[in-house]
């Protein structure tokens, strides 16, 4: 597929590099790994098959050759411009010359374009997740393919998927005797549109602690950070 539009930030995804975080280079992977999952089984992929993770609104790509390929995520809008709009979550197949148009979603932020076959990408430190977005004029590598029509229905309202406030578990920490005893257990907190793979930043009352400086030291996933 040949990168007309490359869209806000769109970058080819496969399996985290779990192994790499010792020479400062973060897991990564998908944001999304159960959509990525989801899409890449539709067409019959492993569940890291390489897929283009969208973010905000999509790219417009022009397919070389016949691809089967689904948007899966959040609910994109997708149509392959001068044929026919194509639901998220359902397959299709692009012919040679078609042109792909994957814009924004109504909710949610990110969604997978996923390819029989995946996409081909070089691996880096054990991972073929990218470490650049695409850009427009580079060409995504995927192997000829077709397919029927498939699809798989999914919730796009808050209230359908559950997104109700929710007890997370919590374990104390090493600087956990500076602060007050009940500041941060059993507070409540809401997720910031400030976020991204690395993490996300959480919005409640502000929390004090005593005077005094932290020696540098390392983060495991799913530590809650206190600046």
């Amino acid at each position: 597929m040949n990168v007309l539009q490359p869209g806000p930030h769109s970058i080819l995804v496969g399996g985290p590099r779990p192994k790499a975080r010792a020479v400062g280079v973060p897991v990564g992977g998908p944001a999304d790994a159960a959509a990525l999952a989801l899409g890449n089984a539709l067409l019959g992929n492993p569940a890291d098959a390489v897929g283009l993770e969208i973010a905000l609104a999509g790219p417009m790509l022009k397919a070389e050759r016949s691809t089967a390929a689904v948007v899966f995520g959040a609910p994109f809008s997708v149509a392959i411009l001068g044929k026919e709009t194509v639901p998220a979550g359902r397959t299709f197949t692009l012919a040679p010359g078609d042109t792909l148009g994957i814009g924004g979603t109504p909710t949610g932020a990110r969604g997978y374009l996923c390819v029989a076959g995946g996409f081909d990408s070089p691996a880096i430190l054990g991972s073929r997740s990218a470490l650049d977005p695409i850009r427009a004029g580079d060409n995504l590598i995927a192997p000829e393919s077709r397919c029927g029509r498939r699809s798989f229905g999914f919730a796009t309202s808050a209230e359908a998927l559950g997104w109700e406030p929710g007890v997370l578990r919590a374990v104390d920490g090493p600087q956990r005797s500076w602060f007050a005893a009940d500041a941060f257990f059993g507070a409540t907190y809401t997720v910031s549109p400030n976020g991204d793979r690395m993490g996300i930043r959480l919005v409640g009352e502000k929390l004090t602690r005593r005077p005094g400086e932290l020696v540098s030291e390392a983060v495991a996933p799913g530590a809650v950070q206190i600046t």
